[in-house]
This record gives C-alpha cells, structure tokens and sequence, in this order.
C-alpha cells in the first residue's frame, strides 16, 4: 500500500516537478496580486537576499504584497524579453 498518496504527498510532488521545470533565473509572478519576484534582485522585505532562485526559497516564504505562499506563483513573461 505505499503506492498510495496522500494530499501532501501529492503537493510535494507538484511542487518538486514544478522545481524541476524552473530555471534559477527565471521571475516569478503571484497570480493573485502580480508582485513580480525577481531572483537577481531577491527579496528585501522577506530578507531574502539576492541571488536566490525561487525555489530555493523556504516553504513558509510567503507574497510580501499580498501574505500567499509559493504556490499561487506562476513563471513570469517579461513582454519586453518576449519581442526580442
């Protein structure tokens, strides 16, 4: 019976393929507020310094715009980037 998961083995499953997919360089972007996390820059208001990919972050780093975790974010498409 170990093939069954449960919930959070299921999340921690999502988010390590979701890791996997990432690259260290990319911006994340929170679907919610649209604070952009941007690795190079890191993030002041969390202490998070700079050079940390996202998903090096901890599980309780959280949007410092609107206080929701990792999970609501999503990779983000910088327009200027896109038309080169």
């Amino acid at each position: 019976m170990s093939d069954i998961a449960t919930g959070l083995n299921i999340i921690d499953r999502l988010n390590a393929e979701r890791n996997a997919r990432i690259a260290d360089s990319t911006k994340m972007q929170c679907k919610i507020c649209w604070y952009v996390y941007d690795p190079q820059e890191g993030c002041p208001e969390n202490q998070t310094p700079a050079g940390t990919a996202f998903k090096d972050l901890p599980d309780w780093w959280t949007c410092p715009d609107c206080g929701n975790g990792k999970h609501v974010f999503i990779p983000f498409l910088d327009v200027d980037d896109a038309s080169e």
